[in-house]
């Protein structure tokens, strides 16, 4: 798993682990990112499911409850079949863009 510190937010990606072990790690090093907008670039791995992306839910929930952005970045999948909670883009570009607008809604009380 490689982390790497943007603009507004701190960029997770994958690298060399498999689809599991990254979502351990991720899980178990979550405390470590909670104070930053979170994007998962996702984009390595393949034929990932909306089962497999549900396993970020918890997660993506408690995040947005402490007013921080967590957007999920995969291009592989139909997006209104997720659920709510999982706010999910196909491009990192899609994903900067979808944080600086969140951050603008927080910083005018919505």
């Amino acid at each position: 798993m490689k982390t790497t510190i943007q603009d507004n937010y701190l960029l997770v990606s994958q690298e060399n682990l498999s689809f599991d072990d990254f979502v351990k790690k991720f899980t178990t090093d979550y405390d470590h990112f909670r104070a930053n907008n979170i994007v998962l670039d996702l984009n390595l791995s393949q034929n990932l499911t909306i089962k497999d992306l549900t396993r970020f839910e918890k997660i993506a929930t408690q995040h947005h409850k402490i007013k921080k952005s967590f957007v999920i970045v995969y291009e592989d999948l139909n997006f209104n079949d997720l659920p709510e909670s999982l706010v999910t883009v196909p491009t990192l570009q899609e994903a900067k863009d979808l944080i600086e607008m969140e951050e603008i809604e927080r910083d005018l009380g919505f």
